[in-house]
Formats: C-alpha cells, sequence, structure tokens
C-alpha cells in the first residue's frame, strides 16, 4: 500500500515539475529596469535620441526602457530622478540640460549602488559609471578651424557667436575650443556673443539687438541647428541671407534637421554631434551583465557641408528604412514567440491535466484500500487522547493544589514574620523607655533597631496587601468619610517633619462637597506613601503640596514637590512592582507607588504622575463621588444599619532626616587615625561611623565625586569604600584613588553584596587593599583597618564617645473633666513625657501606645486640649526648656538636646518663636531679676 502511494505522489510531482517547466522555460532570462531621464533642449534633436533608444532597445530584449523628459527644467529632472530611484530601477541614463544643478541627485543615485550613464553632457563629479558624448571642446576647435580655412585670402573676418545656455557645459566648451583657434589668428575676431538659451525664441530677441547695433559681421557660429536656422531667417528679413555665412552644429537628419538645412544652402556647414543614444542602451546591458565597462566614452564628430552632404543625408534616410524593416520584423517574431507560448502553454495543461487524472485516479483507489487502517488508527487516538485528556486534568488538579499550598505558605511566613518583628521591638521600646541618660549611643542604636523593625513590619504588610490584591481578597470598606478633615489630618502628621527640614508645606482645599464616599484605609495608605516619597526626595528647604478639588462627579488630589524628580524612562514604569529607578536604588523596595495604584483601582479611580528630573514631580489622584460605582458588599454596616468606616492607620516611618558630610570637630583631629566612609545608605553610614569613630577620626561623604575631594584635601589614613554608589562606583574610584601620586599610599576597603569571585577579583585588579562581602562583622572590619593601617606603621590614638543626653518628667496640668477624659489625658502626657528626649518619637508611636488610630487621637486631643498632637508634644518641649533655663544648670545645646530637639539651632528657633525671646536672652532676663 505504501509502494502505491509513493507511486502516485512521485508521478504528481513529476507531472507538476513538466507543466512549471514548460510554462516558464521561455521566461528564465531576467529583465532590467533601465531609466532614461532627458532634459536637454531641442525637439528634433530630443526626439532623435529618443527614437535611436527605441530602436537599439527593439535588439536587447532584456532590458526594459522608460523614458521621462524634464522638458528642460533641472528642478523637474531632480523631481523625476527621485521618483524613478523610487520606483526600483536597476540602471539610470541621464542627459542633463545644466551640469552644476544635477550633480547632486547623480552622486546620491550612484552611492546608493545604482549605476548611472552620463550622455552627452558631463556633471561636475566623477561620481558615475560611465559618460558617452561627443568632445564639445573639440566641436568648437573644428568649427574654428573651417573658418579658418574660409578666410584665407581675407583680410579680416568678423564673427558673431550664437551660445547655448551660458552656465552649461557644451555651451563653455564648445566656446572654449572656438576661442582657443580663434585667439591665434589675428584675421579673426569676433565681434559679438548672444546668448540664446539653445532655443530659436532666445535667438530672436537677442540677436535682434546685435542687428539693430548696425554691427557688421559676416560668418554666424551658432551652438546648434535650431538657432542657425533663426539667425538665416532674421537676416533673410533684412536681405543679408548671402552676405553672412553660417555654421552650425548637430547635423540631424530630417526635414528641419542640419543635413537638410546645409543641402539647401542655408547653412554653410554644420558639424555632426552625435547624441550617443544607441550607444547608451548598448553600455547599460553591458553594465547589467557586469561586463567591463569604459569609464569615458568620446564620439567622434565631423564637418557636413556641400561636399559630403548628400552622401550623409542617404545614409540617414537608408539607416531610418532599415530601421523600420526591423522594427516590423522584430513586432512579427513578437507576435509569433507570443502564439508559440500559448500553444505551448496550452499542450502543457493537457498533458498535464492528463498525468493528473491518472494520480488522481490511484489516490482514490488507495484512499478506498487505506480507509479500514485509517479508522482503526483514528481509535488507537481516541484512547490516547482521552488518556492524555485525564492527566491534565489530573496535573491540573495537583498545580491547583500547588498555588494554594505557595499561598498558604506565603501568608503563614508572613504572620510568621510578625512574632520575631514583636520580640524585637517590645524588648527595644522597653529599653528605650528605661533610663538611658547617660547612654546616648546605646539609645540611638536602639532607636535605629526600632525604626528598621517599624519598618520591616509595615513592608510585610505591603506584601500582604499585594497577596490580597493577587488573589482578589482585598475588601473594600467603605464609609461616608469627611473627606475636607481627612486630608487636614494626614497633612498634619508631616507638619513636624516639615519645620526641622526647613520645607515649605502647604495644603489647599477646595471642596465644594467635604463628604466622600472611600475606604479611608486604603486611602491613607495611598496618601501616606506618597507623601513619604515626596518627603525622601526633596531637599532641605524644597516645597510640598496637596490640593484637593472637585467637579461635579470627581474628586482631585495632588501631591506635589519640587524635588529631584524623575527621568522619562523612570515615569513610565513608576507604578510597576518592584521597579526602582537607577538613582533611586537605596532609597525604597518599589512596592509603594504599585500598590497605591491598586488601591485606586479597588475605588474604580485613577492615579498619574508627571514628573522631570531636576524640577519635581506631581502625582494626581481622581475619585469618583457617590457610591453607585461600588457593589454591596464595599460597605460596612454598623449595628444600626448604617455604612461605617473602617480606619486603621499604616505605620508611619519617619525617613526624611537630611543628609550631609559632617566634618571632624577640633577636638577630633587630635585623634591620629583618620578614616574616609564612603557609604550612600545613610543609615549604615551613621552607624559604621559611630563604631569606628571609637578609634579613629572619621569623614564621610556620600558619593565617590565627594570622596575623591576630601579624600585630595585631608589625605586620610585608610578610605572604606561602598562599590554601588551613585554615579561612580566603588572600583571606578579606588582606580581614581591609587591613580593619583597624592593619594596612592591609603589603603582601601571595598565594601559590597557581591560575592562572586569574578566581582572581587575585578575589585582587586581596580587597586583595592580588601575586598569584604556584606553582612560582615564590624569586628573583623575594625581588626582589618588595624592591620592595614600598621602594616603601614601609621599609629594613632583612639576617640572617645559623645556627651549623653538628659531627660526630664512632664509638667502637672489641672483639668476640669470627667474621669474617663482625666485618666486619658494623664497617660497621654505620661506617654509624652517620658519619650521626650527622644527625636525620633512620633505621632504613630503615641497612637500604637495608646491604641487609637491617628484620627480619633487627633480629635480626642484637639477637643480635650486644644492642640494638635504635634504642637502639644513642641509646647510641652518648649515648656519643659523653659524650666530648665530658669534652673541655669544646664547649657543651651544640653537643653536643646534633653528635651528631643534634633539641633541647637532648630531649638532657638522654636523658642524664639513661642516666647518672643531667644533662650540665651531670656536666660539673661532671670540672670538680671535675681
Amino acid at each position: 500500500m505504501k509502494t502505491i502511494r509513493n507511486h502516485c505522489y512521485i508521478g504528481f510531482l513529476l507531472a507538476a515539475a513538466f507543466f512549471l517547466t514548460g510554462c516558464f522555460q521561455t521566461k528564465t532570462n531576467p529583465v532590467y529596469k533601465v531609466a532614461f531621464s532627458q532634459c536637454t533642449s531641442g525637439d528634433v534633436w530630443r526626439q532623435e535620441m529618443e527614437a535611436a533608444m527605441l530602436r537599439e532597445k527593439e535588439f536587447h530584449p532584456s532590458l526594459e526602457l522608460e523614458i521621462v523628459d524634464a522638458l528642460a527644467n533641472s528642478e523637474k529632472q531632480i523631481r523625476d530622478i527621485d521618483s524613478l530611484v523610487n520606483s526600483g530601477i536597476d540602471l539610470l541614463i541621464v542627459s542633463p540640460n545644466e551640469a552644476e544643478p544635477i550633480t547632486p541627485v547623480v552622486e546620491r543615485v550612484f552611492s546608493s549602488g545604482i549605476p548611472v550613464i552620463i550622455l552627452d553632457r558631463k556633471t561636475d563629479s566623477k561620481l558615475y559609471t560611465s559618460y558617452i558624448g561627443a568632445n564639445n571642446f573639440e566641436i568648437g576647435r573644428t568649427a574654428g578651424n573651417y573658418i579658418k580655412n574660409l578666410a584665407n585670402g581675407l583680410d579680416e573676418v568678423k564673427i558673431v557667436e550664437i551660445w547655448g545656455t551660458k552656465g552649461s557645459s557644451p555651451a563653455q566648451n564648445r566656446h572654449k575650443g572656438f576661442s582657443d583657434v580663434i585667439s591665434t589668428n589675428p584675421k579673426l575676431r569676433i565681434v559679438d556673443n548672444v546668448f540664446a538659451n539653445w532655443e530659436a525664441d532666445g535667438v530672436d530677441t537677442e540677436f535682434k539687438k546685435t542687428l539693430d547695433s548696425l554691427v557688421e559681421f559676416d560668418i554666424i557660429f551658432a551652438h546648434n541647428d535650431r538657432m542657425a536656422l533663426k539667425a538665416y531667417q532674421m537676416l533673410r528679413e533684412r536681405g543679408l541671407e548671402n552676405k553672412v555665412d553660417i555654421i552650425g552644429v548637430d547635423g540631424l537628419s530630417g526635414p528641419r534637421g542640419g543635413l537638410q538645412q546645409v543641402e539647401d544652402g542655408i547653412l554653410e556647414a554644420t558639424l555632426l554631434y552625435p547624441h550617443g543614444g544607441e550607444e547608451a542602451i548598448r553600455m547599460a546591458e553591458d553594465i547589467l551583465m557586469k561586463k567591463p565597462v569604459v569609464k569615458d566614452n568620446i564620439l567622434q564628430s565631423t564637418i557636413i557641408n556641400q561636399t559630403n552632404v548628400r552622401i550623409l543625408k542617404m545614409q540617414a534616410e537608408k539607416l531610418a528604412s532599415q530601421q523600420e524593416q526591423i522594427s516590423r520584423q522584430q513586432k512579427k517574431i513578437n507576435d509569433q514567440t507570443e502564439i508559440f507560448r500559448d500553444q505551448n502553454t496550452a499542450l502543457y495543461i493537457l498533458i498535464f491535466s492528463l498525468i493528473t487524472a491518472l494520480v488522481l485516479g490511484a489516490m482514490v483507489y488507495y484512499s478506498l484500500m487505506t480507509k479500514q487502517e485509517a479508522n482503526l488508527e483514528l481509535e488507537t487516538k481516541n484512547i490516547e487522547i482521552l488518556e492524555q485528556q485525564a492527566k491534565i486534568v489530573e496535573m491540573a488538579a495537583k498545580a491547583e493544589e500547588a498555588t494554594k499550598a505557595k499561598i498558604k505558605f506565603f501568608t503563614n511566613i508572613s504572620h510568621e514574620f510578625r512574632t520575631p518583628l514583636t520580640l524585637i521591638l517590645g524588648p527595644v521600646e522597653e529599653l528605650l523607655s528605661g533610663n538611658l541618660d547617660n547612654k546616648p549611643q546605646i539609645k540611638k542604636d536602639l532607636s535605629l533597631m526600632k525604626k528598621n523593625a517599624m519598618r520591616l513590619l509595615r513592608l510585610i504588610n505591603q506584601l500582604m496587601d499585594f497577596r490580597k490584591i493577587e488573589n482578589n481578597k482585598m475588601v473594600l470598606k467603605v464609609g461616608r468619610v469627611d473627606f475636607r478633615n481627612f486630608v487636614a489630618e494626614i497633612f498634619e502628621v508631616f507638619e513636624e517633619t516639615a519645620r526641622r527640614r526647613g520645607i515649605r508645606y502647604s495644603l489647599k482645599i477646595d471642596l465644594t462637597d467635604r463628604w466622600l464616599w472611600v475606604d479611608a484605609e486604603m486611602i491613607d495608605k495611598v496618601l501616606f506613601n506618597l507623601l513619604s516619597n515626596a518627603f525622601k526626595f526633596t531637599i532641605e528647604g524644597g516645597e510640598i503640596w496637596i490640593k484637593a478639588s472637585d467637579s461635579d462627579s470627581m474628586v482631585f488630589l495632588e501631591v506635589g514637590d519640587n524635588g529631584r524628580g524623575m527621568s522619562k524612562e523612570h515615569v513610565e514604569h513608576a507604578f510597576d512592582r518592584f521597579y526602582q529607578g537607577e538613582t533611586y536604588q537605596t532609597k525604597g523596595t518599589g512596592l509603594g507607588l504599585s500598590l497605591s495604584q491598586e488601591l485606586i483601582q479597588l475605588h474604580k479611580g485613577e492615579i498619574s504622575v508627571e514628573s522631570e528630573k531636576g524640577v519635581g514631580t506631581r502625582f494626581y489622584i481622581g475619585l469618583k463621588k457617590g457610591k453607585l460605582h461600588f457593589n454591596d458588599s464595599d460597605f460596612v454596616l454598623t449595628s444600626g444599619g448604617e455604612k461605617k468606616n473602617s480606619f486603621i492607620l499604616p505605620f508611619m516611618v519617619d525617613e526624611s532626616a537630611p543628609s550631609r558630610l559632617e566634618p571632624p570637630t577640633e577636638e577630633e583631629r587630635g585623634k591620629n587615625y583618620t578614616v574616609l566612609l564612603i557609604e550612600d545608605n545613610e543609615e549604615l553610614s551613621d552607624f559604621l561611623k559611630k563604631t569606628l569613630s571609637r578609634e579613629y577620626i572619621v569623614l564621610k561623604a556620600d558619593d565617590a565625586e565627594q570622596g575623591l575631594k576630601i579624600a585630595s584635601k585631608e589625605v586620610p589614613d585608610l578610605i572604606v569604600c561602598d562599590i554601588m554608589l551613585p554615579g561612580q562606583d566603588g572600583r571606578a574610584f579606588t582606580k581614581a584613588i591609587k591613580s593619583d601620586i597624592n593619594t596612592s599610599h591609603i589603603p582601601v576597603i571595598l565594601l559590597t553584596a557581591q560575592s562572586k569571585v569574578s566581582q572581587r577579583l575585578k575589585g582587586i585588579q581596580a587597586g583595592a587593599d580588601l575586598y569584604l562581602t556584606k553582612p560582615f562583622s564590624i569586628s573583623i572590619l575594625a581588626a582589618h583597618i588595624r592591620n592595614l593601617i600598621n602594616n603601614r606603621n601609621l599609629i594613632k590614638d583612639s576617640v572617645k564617645d559623645s556627651e549623653p543626653i538628659f531627660v526630664l518628667p512632664t509638667e502637672k496640668m489641672q483639668l476640669k473633666i470627667n474621669p474617663t477624659d482625666k485618666k486619658f489625658i494623664k497617660e497621654f502626657k505620661e506617654i509624652v513625657s517620658a519619650n521626650m528626649m527622644d527625636s525620633s518619637f512620633g505621632v504613630m508611636d503615641l497612637c500604637e501606645r495608646m491604641g487609637l488610630s491617628r484620627v480619633q487621637l487627633y480629635r480626642k486631643v484637639k477637643a480635650l486640649l486644644g492642640y494638635t498632637v504635634s504642637d502639644y508634644i513642641k509646647e510641652l518641649r518648649l515648656l519643659k526648656a523653659k524650666e530648665l533655663i530658669m534652673k541655669n544648670e544646664l547649657s543651651i545645646a544640653e537643653i536643646a538636646y534633653s528635651v528631643g530637639f534634633t539641633s541647637p539651632a532648630y531649638f532657638s528657633t522654636a523658642f524664639k518663636s513661642h516666647y518672643q525671646l531667644s533662650p540665651s536672652d531670656f536666660r539673661n532676663s532671670i540672670m538680671d531679676k535675681k
């Protein structure tokens, strides 16, 4: 059975091959597209050139010729050439009118790989494949020598030269050749030059001026026969035709050609100017067939006068007659060829049909024989498909179970993180609440631990929110919210941070309706995240703002800053999960904005960003008014059936502390060793500086550029540098240090999270003395520093720790309120007083201690005390500072730190703003009273 099937296939393929071979055997030769762009003047000469090309093309069936006439317009010829090139020609023939304007387009075509044949008139460049044309200079010389012979026996011969276009190369070359001969014979003199632009109309205008001027002349040399004939006609009108001999150029056949004019006695002579049409077609085929060709092909010319005009005219007429016969015969051949092709095609179709019928018959027989076999195969395949389907169902079930297991594991492990975090935060907070007045560094370390533990908890919360969104388990808890107060309360959380950093912080609310249906917890997370980012990336003295407005159907929020801004690429990916711009690698996780977008979309709202690097960033939020866009399940109901909002505030982490270089004090300069620390992570940098400051003077830099400046100025004993830095990385910095003679002796320790051998090798090759992989032991780092310094015999004294910060208890207050509120205020004051000296203590810490949300706490404190929480903490700190100043036991700086201000300068500003006296003036006034 297989043998029969194979024979059928072979027969069918042979039939197809036989048919295709017969149909296309006469069409195997390639056809090349040749274009001729003509721009010369003169109908007769142009028609003669085109006719010659068409006659010669009949002998070259592989060429397809397209002729485009620009009618002596160079600009049109340029457009024509561009159009021809775009149509996909294989070769270009160009006959320009003027050389200069056409040269650039010819160069461009030639440079693109298309062969170019220049016909009749050259361009101003050598960028062409081949040139075909007469030597116009020699034509001018031939005309001059002929006139020179006519002048034999005469005392003087006066000549008028009628030019073609003055700027064209043929006219200039003919004049140069003509003048070359005339200038050597004193009897010959050109008395006038007529510029006629190759056409009879030009002669009619310009030559009339010569005749009107009564200039006497004996001979006219015209650059072509058309202008010569017009000059003769004008002489005849004045009866001067027998007094002047006229010599032209072209020698074309036909009733208006130069040959006829010489035979009729109108012209004394004409110079044969071969157009080169036949030669151009032959040259085109040679070029396309990759045959070698001559670059410059000069066509010969000759004088035609009464001695040879009859012979040349008869030859031209005979040639035209023969060419006409050839054309008729070629047409008949083409007709017969077409008939042959049609008959041949019909024959092959018939043969193919017969073979196909035989093959189809065999295939039908084969199909009948194999039908049973196919049915058996189908049954077998059906069984296999059913088995595979069962396997797929089983695999899908397993995949679903695995997915559920992964989600369960992720949820469980995320919850498991909370237990150790609690165990970390508990003891840390307990230690912070103790008496650490004499241990400021321990308190600072504990605060750092707490801050980062809270940040880790916040990241876990964000991850949990993402998992909820991915699994459609993020549930809205929509309620009716006083949106005006809601935005204002969020704004107040960051007021203290803005004041401390000198940031212009403003809120503008323009709402016609203060109530809005939203999930306040989600919107709070969004605004908190946007404001946190704004404070992260806005420098001291910058500006941050919130604007709220509405329309009939929407509420709009804008959170903007004039911070560092984002690049265009960063803006495009701002809401992608885990995306971080290259400038922000140490600033976050890439979760916040993506989560914010998801939460806004759950509200059927929109969020977008506009940013420009170095200018600032603006986030825009649009929320729909009303509640029709929510599902009934999105609302929270109270026991009375009212829809209520559940609001839980996210953890707040103040990450907006300023980053600046801290030069060593005069006391520190007494230490023996100086270590330059280059680290862009502020917390790691502060921790290393604190630890290393026990033994060394530590200079800090945030990037390589700043580090290079400090290294060149201070020349430290050792440099500790992170590899991953903004701008220039640590390896490039090390190479720069080791390349500078002033700093090449300084040992360099590179810190990095890159642990691959190849990466470590690059660090050593850059000149690093030591390469430490994170995480590392601070004691090992310190030991390496000591060893490197000892190896260079540089020994200095270590330094002492900074002075501790003193903390005072709270002030007593008398209020007429109910017992419950008294208990609240007492607990509130005790917590604030206990944490007063902690400059990082903020509203969110207080919310957590009191067990209230931020909104609840703000409203209660405002109602009972008349202060916002931030203002009350500040008021209490200033009141305690006033008491300490009155006791006159501590310096102003010590008092500032003891009541929780971050710097004496900020303390002095706040004190003067509140009491209208600076702390020093207030102390002096107290001393004066005593």
